[in-house]
């Protein structure tokens, strides 16, 4: 179990010997945290924080059973989420700017997923939502990521889908009135749940 705690580490806890360690470093505190699928390491983000938000940081792999650093990469767009993909091969950050960007298990970029300007001409691009990203999750199979994001431009609130090797869109669902909170897949992989801003949860059946 890894908690974010008011101070600037997290803590992880192990539930069946209830032995707390705490992942100090340098960087502040983290809003987001990640455990790889097999709980041997975690990744963190850490950020500086200004009046709109997080606008420069540093992404921390952390092994936990030390714990130690394994890898640190900057992050100058912002980070405030992450997930990673169930096989553990890959790492994706969300940031308060809308970026998605996509990194291997040693913290290595890979690239990001953009939406080319399709929704709102080429201010878009570069992109993955024209807004504040909310929710990561990868589908069963690791094949699709789904995200969703708070619109801005006129586009209104943003739910995508995206194939995960080649990083490009493959479905989205835009103008929604109902702003996308946080996301979930189920462990059969067959449902997508979408938690709100105003306490709904929408349940869609998940692309494989």
């Amino acid at each position: 179990l890894a908690l974010l705690s008011e101070g600037p580490a997290p803590l992880v806890i192990d539930l069946k010997l209830s032995v707390v360690r705490r992942l100090d470093s340098d960087y502040g505190a983290p809003p987001s945290i990640a455990f790889s699928p097999d709980g041997e390491r975690l990744v963190s983000l850490h950020g500086v924080l200004d009046m709109i938000g997080i606008r420069e940081g540093t992404a921390v792999l952390w092994d936990i059973s030390g714990p130690s650093v394994l890898a640190t990469q900057p992050t100058p767009v912002g980070c405030i989420r992450v997930t990673y993909s169930r096989d553990g091969k890959r790492i994706v950050f969300g940031s308060s700017s809308g970026h998605l960007l996509l990194y291997d298990d040693e913290l290595k970029p890979q690239g990001r997923f953009e939406t080319q300007g399709t929704s709102a001409g080429n201010i878009l691009q570069g992109l993955g939502h024209s807004g504040h990203i909310r929710g990561l999750a990868f589908s069963k199979s690791g094949r699709r990521l789904f995200t969703c994001g708070k619109g801005n431009l006129g586009v209104g609130h943003e739910l995508r889908c995206w194939d995960a090797e080649s990083r490009e869109l493959v479905w989205e669902a835009l103008n929604r009135k109902r702003l996308p909170d946080s996301l979930a897949v189920s462990a059969d992989g067959a449902y997508l749940a979408v938690g709100t801003s105003n306490a709904a949860v929408e349940v869609w059946i998940a692309d494989p």
